[in-house]
């Protein structure tokens, strides 16, 4: 049989340095679960949730509808399809009608008349009959090429507003970020100044939340520029403000 000895270990009997080992050790695994929860709270700033994509595609329609440089390529198009209209309208260029009235009674030796009555003659060109179909080859072509360059335009139109409607939520979220920046530099200012008309702090140290808070009002100040731009930029192809659209 093994027997096992119990040990027992006086607390009078753990040196000192066991003891800071122990403290360091507290202290590292301490900052290492802060450190942790502070990134967890980093990643959450996100501006995902934002996106709509149902606003999305209403803006794309809205911009369709309400860009100009739409309607360029709408009549465009419309101009081809009318020009083809009058080519097909062309076919009957090739046929020539005539009528022709010859009475009984004007029938004479000097102006003898074979045919007498009625007369009705249809004269067919060649010649027309090839130029006309190969005018109509070439509007139908043209037509196509107009209906291309719209198709390309609206697709172009659509990947500008989706850049610029993304780029306007890029924007929102910086700027949440630097105004939640401001909001702590301005407590940590009012700390400090606390501590300061105590005299817990310097006024070194004092003065550095003063600057700080500075830089963090000229940063959401920036940021909420930069909003505006983006938001107008997007206006500029929706043809209306973002809140008209439903």
């Amino acid at each position: 049989m093994i027997r096992v000895k119990a040990i027992g270990v006086d607390s009078k009997n753990i040196s000192n340095s066991t003891i800071t080992i122990l403290s360091r050790l507290i202290t590292v695994l301490l900052f290492s679960g802060a450190f942790v929860i502070a990134g967890a709270q980093i990643t959450t700033k996100t501006m995902m949730p934002d996106v709509s994509y149902t606003l999305l595609d209403k803006l794309i329609a809205e911009a369709r509808q309400n860009y100009p440089r739409t309607h360029i390529f709408e009549h465009r198009v419309g101009a081809q399809q009318q020009n083809l209209k009058k080519m097909k309208l062309g076919w009957f260029d090739i046929f020539t009608f005539t009528f022709l009235y010859s009475p009984n009674n004007t029938t004479t030796l000097v102006n003898p008349s074979i045919l007498n009555g009625y007369q009705v003659g249809v004269f067919f060109n060649i010649g027309g009959l090839l130029k006309n179909k190969n005018m109509i080859g070439q509007a139908k072509e043209e037509l196509k090429v107009s209906e291309y360059e719209r198709d390309e335009y609206y697709i172009n139109i659509a990947g500008l507003v989706k850049q610029r409607y993304f780029l306007y939520l890029q924007q929102v979220a910086i700027l949440r970020v630097r105004q939640e920046a401001e909001s702590d530099a301005e407590s940590n200012m009012e700390l400090f100044k606390h501590k300061f008309e105590k005299g817990e702090v310097s006024l070194d140290d004092y003065n550095k939340t003063l600057v700080n808070l500075a830089d963090r009002v000229q940063s959401k100040i920036e940021s909420e520029g930069s909003v505006l731009v983006a938001k107008a930029a997007l206006e500029e192809l929706v043809g209306k403000k973002l809140e008209e659209v439903n």
